[in-house]
Order: C-alpha cells, then sequence, then structure tokens
C-alpha cells in the first residue's frame, strides 16, 4: 500500500525522504527536488543532493514522464542538474513540482563458465 502525501506540508519527512529511496512502480524513485529556474535552452535546472547518472528519466509525483538528465555540473555533494523536458511538457508549469528519479532494477553480470573445458 503506498501512501500520498504532500511533501510541502511536512518538511521533517521531506528531510528524511531526501536521501532514501521510494519504491513505485516496479523501480525506485528517488527525489531530486524542486526546480530552481529555466535555462535559455528550455532545460529545467534544479539543485539535487546526489548526482544521478545521465539519461535517467525524471517524473513527477504522479509518476508521468517530465523529461531525462542531459547533463550534470557543479560541486560533487550537491550537483546541479539540467533536464530536457520531453515534447508535451511545459517547462514553467513544472517550477512548483517535486521531482523524482528514476532508477532502474541493477542488471544482472554475466560471468564466463570457469569450469568449461578448452
Amino acid at each position: 500500500m503506498f501512501i500520498k502525501i504532500k511533501l510541502n506540508q511536512y518538511p521533517y519527512i521531506y528531510s528524511l525522504i531526501l536521501k532514501s529511496k521510494l519504491w513505485l512502480g516496479g523501480r525506485f524513485l528517488r527525489i531530486l527536488g524542486k526546480p530552481s529556474h529555466i535555462s535559455s535552452q528550455n532545460h529545467i535546472i534544479l539543485r539535487a543532493s546526489f548526482p544521478p547518472s545521465i539519461g535517467a528519466q525524471v517524473v513527477n509525483e504522479s509518476n508521468s514522464i517530465i523529461g531525462k538528465v542531459i547533463d550534470v555540473f557543479g560541486p560533487v555533494d550537491k550537483p546541479f542538474i539540467s533536464i530536457k523536458p520531453s515534447s508535451s511538457i511545459n517547462p514553467s508549469a513544472i517550477l512548483e513540482e517535486t521531482l523524482f528519479i528514476k532508477e532502474a532494477a541493477a542488471k544482472k553480470k554475466h560471468f564466463k563458465n570457469k569450469n568449461r573445458r578448452v
């Protein structure tokens, strides 16, 4: 069962969840934060508490896809993130929303069979 709450109403819970992972829809969601501004190229810029991988999907609270991470810059501990919004998204309408990043499950590594005869 997933309980949906407004994160801005509970700043203490928001600070606890900020570095944690939420399980939703078969993937982990990790909180990125709220966007700070829109760049001149219509990219969404925000400051995160961790460096995400480039190409990761960004979603909002309702789990709809906002865009993809295209650049990570700034300091390592609190980097800035540039997000390219999908074509159906208006970047100025997203400034008040909390954004999340979808992290895929870890892929299995395939090792060669060491016991195989040559």
